[in-house]
């Protein structure tokens, strides 16, 4: 939206990525497709790279699309921070 940034992490999948609006700032982290459903990127949390550019970001919507490991990770870190 006009006026508005947003900071996307995202599991990193190898693939060119999507998202090509200038103002959008992508945090891909490692991940592996589950077996049973290759489409889904399984990641191991936040990285410490991804949490500093949260923290330089200052978000103040956090919208968590999945409730895995990166959005309990994620959730918990935009609670600390009120």
């Amino acid at each position: 939206a006009a006026g508005h940034e947003a900071l996307v992490v995202t599991p990193a999948t190898g693939k060119p990525p999507v998202l090509r609006a200038a103002t959008t700032n992508v945090e891909r982290l490692p991940s592996l497709p589950l077996p049973i459903w290759k489409e889904y990127r399984l990641t191991w949390g936040l990285s410490s790279r991804a949490r500093a550019r949260m923290k330089v970001f200052r978000p103040t919507v956090v919208h968590i699309a999945v409730p895995d490991l990166m959005g309990h990770a994620a959730q918990r870190w935009a609670i600390k921070r009120g």
